[in-house]
């Protein structure tokens, strides 16, 4: 009976698959042909199909399904060939071939001498199949072929073909390296290794040279080029690798600065007379530096300018030179206290700053007005808005203010007031007394503001800005008051809690501020 079923196959498959290996999950090696069905178990045939191949830790997995339970064992003959038709062995190959006395081109004997046996349980129709692979490099095409003469598989199946091309080939390299190296900047020398994978001898060429833009476009990086004998030492020259020598070093000197460039590369070249890297006769290994400083430090401080008509500078700094260039965006505004004006008493809004290749100091213009009267000092703010590469110390809000100092040397009164604290109740009205010592030539202008501390305005206290004019007098005295009005609060808790702000001058004109500019009031 085994001779009849064997000289009529009812199924014969022709499966290509991509893959490099081949193992087996839930497989027998063992057991002899199955027995013919009874008419009544092929009343109805199975067909078989195969899905969701793919390669994973080095084998070859897929499932091979039928359309129906299985009542036997079925026992399936997997063979490998590569693209000339060769036997290809499979690990764990143990059915001797002549011994299945079957013969055609499909399953060629003289050539596969054992092949796979591997058997689907009975019970199931389904089932994962892993296999391994004797040899590790197979060829870029190459035929998995499964034969099967049970007669529970439908006739239609017989000798279907599928083609294709193992994605995963690579041609092996005789001589092998790193493909990319990262190193930082203090790495100091930096060594290259070189492996033989043969037998054979090769005499090799190095370069280790500036990359051109061109290369390093090739090559994938993003990186901008390291400078010869600025970054690397350039270098060439050749050695030859051998099984008593089958591992070379190439070694590179990093030179280390103390110049912020980010992530530099450059290249070294080998080159052979013989195609021996993946099959070519040069490979390059792209080197890349990164920078072992931080990027630089924006330095900005208060600066304190003359109140003349002209354009000064605001200097800026970085903490350390680089060779990207770097910039940032700022905002001239007025600060809340001592507010000098815009377009009155400085011009000019925003702006941008960029430094060039190793530059570390710049300037900001800002043009200065004079008004011709005499006042105290002055400020506005600058503040950063965008940094490129550059950063900002921890401590460093962004914020720096700068002074206007009046260059009128003449003698001119100055305001403050009269206590430095005032105590009053809820739902009162008070006074609060500014005085002018000193003779005014001219008039003078006294600019205030309420502020907040654990009283809350327009709660608490009537909210104020206001404006005090003293009129141009040769008294030696003045006195003007401020009136602001304590609101009404209603107190749910037993105990009333004293609460608190302060009244501050802002500017003078005409004058000075003298030395108590501030008054806290106690709402008590």
């Amino acid at each position: 009976m085994q001779k009849i079923i064997l000289k009529n196959p009812y199924f014969i498959i022709y499966s290509l698959f991509f893959m490099l290996t081949l193992s087996s999950c839930n497989s027998s090696l063992s057991g002899s042909l199955p027995e013919k069905l009874s008419k009544t178990q092929t009343s109805s045939l199975a067909t078989l199909s195969f899905s969701k191949v793919q390669v994973h830790d080095n084998h070859l997995m897929f499932d091979l399904s039928l359309s129906k339970v299985s009542p036997l064992s079925i026992n399936f003959y997997i063979l490998l060939e590569n693209s000339n038709g060769d036997s290809v062995q499979l690990a764990n190959a143990k059915t001797i071939c002549s011994e299945l006395d079957y013969r055609d081109s499909f399953l060629d004997c003289s050539k596969h001498t054992k092949i796979y046996k591997w058997i689907f349980t009975s019970g199931k129709h389904k089932a994962s199949i892993k296999l391994p692979l004797r040899q590790k490099n197979l060829d870029e095409r190459f035929v998995l072929k499964v034969i099967t003469f049970n007669t529970f598989i439908a006739k239609q199946n017989y000798k279907n073909t599928l083609t294709g091309k193992n994605t995963l080939f690579k041609t092996s390299s005789l001589v092998s390296t790193p493909d990319k190296l990262n190193l930082l900047e203090n790495y100091g020398n930096l060594t290259v290794p070189v492996y033989l994978n043969t037998n054979n001898s090769f005499a090799i060429k190095y370069k280790v040279k500036q990359i051109t833009a061109e290369t390093i476009y090739l090559l994938g990086s993003k990186d901008s080029i390291a400078t010869e004998n600025a970054d690397f030492v350039p270098s060439e020259g050749s050695f030859i690798i051998n099984t008593d020598q089958n591992t070379r070093e190439i070694n590179i000197n990093i030179l280390d600065d103390k110049i912020y460039e980010g992530s530099q590369s450059f290249v070294l070249t080998l080159i052979s007379d013989q195609a021996i890297f993946d099959s070519n006769t040069e490979k390059h290994i792209l080197i890349t530096i990164d920078d072992d400083e931080e990027a630089p430090y924006l330095q900005i401080s208060n600066s304190t300018f003359i109140e003349k008509n002209e354009v000064q500078n605001w200097p800026v700094s970085l903490s350390w030179p680089s060779e990207l260039r770097l910039s940032f965006d700022y905002k001239l505004h007025s600060t809340w206290t001592n507010n000098a004006e815009i377009s009155k008493d400085y011009s000019g809004d925003r702006g941008s700053v960029e430094f060039l290749n190793r530059e570390i100091q710049k300037f900001i213009p800002v043009n200065i007005i004079t008004d011709n009267i005499p006042e105290d000092t002055e400020s506005f703010s600058l503040s950063i808005k965008k940094l490129k590469i550059l950063q900002l110390s921890k401590n460093d809000s962004g914020l720096y203010t700068a002074f206007v100092t009046d260059t009128n040397t003449g003698v001119v009164p100055s305001a403050q007031f009269s206590a430095k604290s005032l105590n009053t109740t809820n739902g009162r009205s008070i006074n609060i007394p500014i005085e002018l010592k000193g003779p005014a030539t001219s008039p003078v202008t006294v600019y205030y503001r309420s502020f907040s501390k654990t009283a809350m305005p327009s709660i608490d206290f009537e909210d104020k800005a206001g404006v005090l004019h003293f009129p141009a007098s040769t008294k030696a005295y003045q006195v003007q008051n401020i009136n602001i009005k304590i609101l009404n609060t209603s107190f749910t808790g037993l105990q009333k809690a004293s609460k608190e702000f302060y009244i501050y001058i802002e500017k003078v004109q005409n004058g000075k501020i003298s030395t108590n500019r501030k008054i806290n009031i106690n709402i008590l």
